[in-house]
This record gives C-alpha cells, structure tokens and sequence, in this order.
C-alpha cells in the first residue's frame, strides 16, 4: 500500500492504494479476498468495511441464539484469518466509487485506489428461506 497527496478531487486529502480493493467483509466479500490471495499471492489486497468485527454466518444466529453454536462456530471464517491470509482490512465507509479514476472515496476526506486489481462490490440482495442472497461485482 501507498499514500500520498492527490489533486483529482478536492474532496480528498489523502489517498491510499492497493492492488485488490474489496469493499465489504461479509462472506461474500471475505471469500473474494481470500480467493483474491489465492490467484495473486504477490498482490496487495485491501478489505474496506464499517464492520470492526469478524464475518458471521449471520443465517447460523438463530442457532447461536438457542444455543446451539459456540461462538467460533458462529464465525464464517477462523479467527485471524484476514492476518494469516495478508489481507489488510481498513475500517471506513465508502461514500462515493470513482470507477474511470480507479478509486474509491473514504468518509473523512480519505480515498482508497487500486491498481491493475479489481475492485469488488459487495452487497445484499435479499433474504430467501432465511438464507442472505448476495451480488458481486467487479469493476476491472
């Protein structure tokens, strides 16, 4: 990752950058960062999220609930994962995407870009039979 001053938009201050920026840490967007590692070992892979804990397998909370799960077995992914896997994982919302200047902009002024890498979009779409439906999206 790099940082520095950028003049593209007055908005922000700062930018940061990576070669794989995936934006949510669900278990769509956590599988895509570990895919991601798995495919380009040498690449830098940013996880952006508002979320400062790790990815449930939020369908599994109601067994949670009853008693059923521990909480490791409530997690999608074990504990450390992120760390193990060389994913860093920067907690901020994103505001704004800017896809044709490669970046995406950060509350706080902040702006995260990437490079040669794609840039994933995730986000729910609907629940079915208690079961999250989700939608990913690349951006090249």
């Amino acid at each position: 990752m790099s940082s520095g001053l950028t003049g593209q938009n007055n908005k922000l201050s700062a930018i940061d950058s990576a070669d794989i920026v995936i934006i949510g840490n669900g278990i769509a967007g956590q599988t895509a960062a570990i895919e991601a590692r798995r495919l380009a070992p040498d690449k830098s892979i940013v996880m952006i999220t508002e979320q400062n804990h790790p990815t449930i397998n939020t369908p599994a909370l109601k067994q949670f609930a009853i008693g059923k799960l521990t909480r490791e077995q409530l997690l999608a992914f074990p504990a450390g994962t992120e760390r193990a896997q060389r994913i860093h994982v920067v907690n901020a919302r994103v505001e704004e995407i800017h896809a044709q200047g490669n970046y995406a902009y950060l509350a706080g002024g902040r702006g995260f870009g990437y490079r040669r890498g794609v840039l994933q979009l995730v986000y729910p779409l609907a629940y079915q039979d208690g079961v999250s439906m989700a939608c990913l999206h690349s951006i090249v």
